[in-house]
């Protein structure tokens, strides 16, 4: 029952801003031992010129690669929940990967890969 509890009150997501606060609030719960997974926002005008200069083809293949990523930190973020035995975050994390997954192969079978 303690590890369940840890695993519950001691992970999270965070989406940084642009003042830093959210990167302060991931620093301050990791030196307490916290799992963080701190999330970045590309700039909007960034993100607009870099999909203004690419074709469909590399567009798709950058969408595939951001769910790879996603997919990646799901298998990470369940390896201590498996470990303390807690079934209810590793069936919710199970089913946010599989639709990740589901995703990547629909993408991919769109560009023939």
């Amino acid at each position: 029952l303690l590890q369940r509890e840890a695993i519950h009150g001691r992970t999270w997501l965070i989406l940084a801003d642009s003042a830093g606060m959210g990167a302060a609030l991931a620093d301050k719960l990791q030196r307490q031992g916290d799992l963080i997974l701190l999330v970045y926002a590309k700039e909007q005008t960034t993100a607009a010129e870099e999909t203004r200069n690419r074709s469909e083809l590399e567009m798709v293949e950058n969408l595939i690669g951001e769910h790879e990523k996603i997919s990646r930190h799901f298998r990470e973020a369940a390896k201590p929940a498996g470990e303390a035995g807690d079934l209810v975050t590793v069936d919710l994390i199970t089913r946010r990967l599989a639709f990740h997954e589901k995703a990547i192969w629909m993408l991919r079978a769109t560009v023939g890969k």
